[in-house]
């Protein structure tokens, strides 16, 4: 499982062609006003670019809601949803987390050949999953190792990480999992930490200059 934190560059939308997309939305109370604008308006841009990598479109979950928008392709469908959804209390990353691993290890378990997934989470603040077994290091480190018992490729299920905002408790949750989770643990290896800044965002996706440096201590997706 190849866990890491990038902005979305034209290499994260080349590699979407061999995987099926899932994007995963903060939709805390904390992500309101800008924050809450500014990625609905990524993706306007994330989600038709994606698709044209990925033929079955986009997939969006949220960490609050349990909604599931499939196949999305286009900017109507984008504002339609974040014209319905409301957004709620906490940030429960880690129970997410399980739920999406858990549904798409026991179908790799029956089904080999299944087509890789990539779960990207857009967030702007820090986990608040109170139970032990949600916090999100153990539900990475759990799936890892079950990934690993199933003999399955490093690649076939990536975690990235997108922060919103400048939250210093989120950075630091990210940063520690990055310099940390490997280092500490016996599993697959993971990436590093990135930030989604702004407008930045746009230019990324539409594979302009300057955007494909990784910041501090960053490291790439795979070995």
């Amino acid at each position: 499982m190849g866990v890491s934190f990038p902005r979305v560059t034209e290499d994260l939308l080349l590699q979407l062609k061999n995987y099926d997309t899932v994007i995963v939305l903060d939709d805390s109370r904390s992500m309101g006003g800008s924050r809450w604008k500014q990625v609905e308006e990524a993706l306007y841009v994330l989600a038709p670019l994606a698709a044209k990598y990925d033929e079955d479109g986009v997939d969006l979950h949220f960490l609050n809601n349990d909604k599931v928008f499939r196949s999305l392709t286009s900017i109507s469908q984008v504002q339609e949803i974040f014209s319905s959804v409301s957004r709620s209390s906490g940030t429960p990353l880690g129970r997410k987390l399980r739920e999406l691993l858990s549904s798409y290890v026991t179908r790799y378990e029956t089904d080999k050949i299944i087509k890789p997934v990539m779960f990207l989470f857009i967030t702007d603040g820090a986990p608040t999953d109170p139970e032990p077994e949600n916090q999100t290091k153990t539900v990475i480190l759990e799936f890892a190792r079950k990934l690993d018992a199933l003999n399955a490729r490093l690649t076939q299920v990536g975690i990235q990480f997108l922060q919103v905002g400048n939250d210093e408790s989120a950075r630091r949750f990210l940063t520690f999992l990055d310099d940390n989770l490997k280092k500490e643990n016996d599993v697959r290896d993971h990436g590093g930490y990135y930030s989604f800044k702004g407008r930045r965002i746009f230019r990324c996706c539409q594979g302009s200059v300057g955007c494909h440096q990784p910041e501090s201590g960053q490291s790439r997706f795979q070995k």
